[in-house]
């Protein structure tokens, strides 16, 4: 009924739309050619890919459109996001309003900032009205410099598996010694997550330190038939109920999950942070809790300087404008996201290659005493070594804005800044 609602406004929502997504374009409906519209909604407006179609909504149908962005909590204890939808007049607008306050309080202030932003299609994501104008010269300067490009130019991004039950399927060694499992009824994997795959590449080593640290490192998943103790395991799991899931009802058999090809390079799905690329030096398989990347075969020498290079100001605020943000301020980037994520150009990439590649030792020091911002630093001097440090800066600040916007409304949610 509600998709129909918008239907009937021209508007095609996809199915899986949250309900105030037709809401706001049913309630549009009601109101006189220059009615004015007031609605508190989630700050996905903003990002979700199902919002397009009410952002160019919006913009047709009114001659104004302002958002009240609070870089706090509005609703402080409820985990979802809030921002002010203010509409009004007979449309269209080529242009947003954004007004950025501190809190609730600061919405009776007549002091508020308001800058206007034009986005180059109507329903393009919102969120980078939110940087300052010298940053978005910068960030399109790059782009016709040729020195970024989307990911997808570097290749394939897919989620890994889908077991439909990982509590079952994936397993730590302590589990397989106990069951006593054989080597053909296992497949080697990285573990479920991401906080493993934080340092530019997860090799043989690393997956044994997530071995002994009872991380999930080996995939029920019996090529042929299952040895004996794998039967034993199939049918402990029928006692279970685990093959009644939807995922294991609908394969035959129901105990052998789909695998996807080894991965060239893994992209982490949640970050407190930034999104990493990490090689996969170890050539395991992955579940879809991290997408992995396929890089094109032209391409695959600059893997490991792909990685390294990925550490750079201007991705580290793409991610920012590309990913959203969940409850927790965690920064999650689907699949989609991934590939419209900006990275250095294989032919920026390949020019300083060798100079990445020294930088590893660096680079992953940095990561684990400093920060990623420091990383960052490190590899704009090899990548970007002929842009202004202005332009850099306004990157990185408005790159560290929208992060501490992002983990600044995470605190207050949890009534830990007002």
């Amino acid at each position: 009924m509600a998709l129909r609602a918008a239907l009937a406004q021209g508007v095609v929502l996809p199915q899986r739309t949250n309900l105030w997504a037709p809401f706001v374009i049913h309630a549009s409906a009601q109101l006189g050619p220059e009615g004015r519209l007031g609605l508190v909604l989630p700050a996905e407006l903003l990002t979700a890919g199902f919002a397009s179609e009410v952002r160019a909504f919006l913009l047709h149908r009114f001659k104004r459109v302002r958002l009240v962005l609070s870089d706090t909590a509005l609703f402080p204890g409820v985990l979802t996001d809030a921002l002010i939808l203010l509409a009004e007049g007979h449309g269209p607008t080529d242009a947003i309003e954004i007004v950025r306050v501190t809190g609730g309080q600061a919405l009776r202030s007549s002091n508020a900032g308001t800058t206007h932003w034009r986005p180059k299609a109507p329903g393009d994501r919102w969120i980078p009205s939110l940087m300052a104008s010298n940053a978005h010269s910068v960030v399109e300067a790059l782009t016709a410099a040729q020195l970024t490009q989307p990911l997808s130019a570097w290749g394939r991004v897919s989620l890994g598996a889908v077991t439909g039950n990982n509590r079952f399927f994936a397993l730590t060694s302590d589990q397989v010694r106990e069951l006593d499992l054989a080597r053909n009824d296992l497949v080697r994997i990285s573990p479920p997550g991401s906080r493993h795959l934080r340092a530019v590449t997860f090799t043989q080593s690393d997956l044994r330190l997530a071995e002994r640290a009872g991380m999930p490192t080996y995939l029920f998943r019996p090529a042929g038939e299952p040895s004996p103790q794998g039967v034993r395991y199939v049918r402990q799991g029928e006692s279970e109920g685990v093959h009644e899931a939807y995922k294991c009802r609908i394969r035959d058999p129901w105990w052998r999950p789909p695998i996807v090809p080894v991965a060239d390079l893994f992209v982490t799905y949640m970050n407190a942070d930034t999104p990493r690329l990490a090689v996969n030096a170890a050539r395991v398989r992955h579940l879809n809790s991290v997408p992995g990347l396929y890089v094109l075969p032209s391409l695959r020498d600059l893997v490991l300087p792909l990685a390294i290079a990925s550490l750079n100001s201007a991705t580290l605020l793409g991610a920012e404008l590309s990913g959203r943000s969940y409850g927790g301020g965690i920064l999650k980037l689907e699949p989609g996201e991934a590939r419209k994520l900006p990275l250095p150009t294989p032919d920026l990439v390949r020019r300083h290659a060798a100079e990445l590649t020294a930088l590893l030792p660096q680079v992953k020091q940095t990561l684990a005493t400093s920060s990623v911002e420091a990383a960052a630093a490190v590899v704009d001097r090899v990548l970007f070594a002929a842009i202004p440090d202005n332009d850099l800066k306004a990157l990185r600040s408005n790159r560290l804005d929208l992060a501490d916007r992002r983990t600044t409304r995470a605190l207050s949610h949890r009534g830990l800044i007002c």
